[in-house]
């Protein structure tokens, strides 16, 4: 089965592993960085590898969605995607009532 490294019970892709794992890396960076995304280390082939790859080798493991938005990051996410909609809101009203020749 060629199933994706995210959900390989090998794969792990927790920060401060992967710090542990390559102490110097936060002499240029941060394994917590954004930069980083989801990828990880491989227990079975000992590398540093994105999680979307496929190997040979998967078995199936409890990794699936391990990273998920946690409550507060989803709420920050709805609060700002409903500030965008209201401002988007208020900026095409101020277009329509002060510059009503352009429609």
């Amino acid at each position: 089965m060629h199933g994706r490294c995210i959900s390989c019970r090998f794969f792990a892709n927790d920060p401060a592993l992967i710090e542990a794992t390559f102490p110097g890396l936060n002499v240029l960076s941060s394994a917590y960085g954004s930069v980083r995304s989801d990828a990880g280390i491989c227990s079975r082939h000992e590398f540093f590898l994105s999680s979307w790859q496929r190997c040979r080798d998967f078995e199936s493991g409890d990794n699936e969605g391990k990273d998920a938005l946690l409550p507060v990051e989803k709420k920050l996410i709805g609060y700002s995607i409903g500030f965008g909609a209201v401002l988007l809101g208020i900026l095409v009203w101020i277009s329509y009532t002060f510059f009503p020749t352009g429609h």
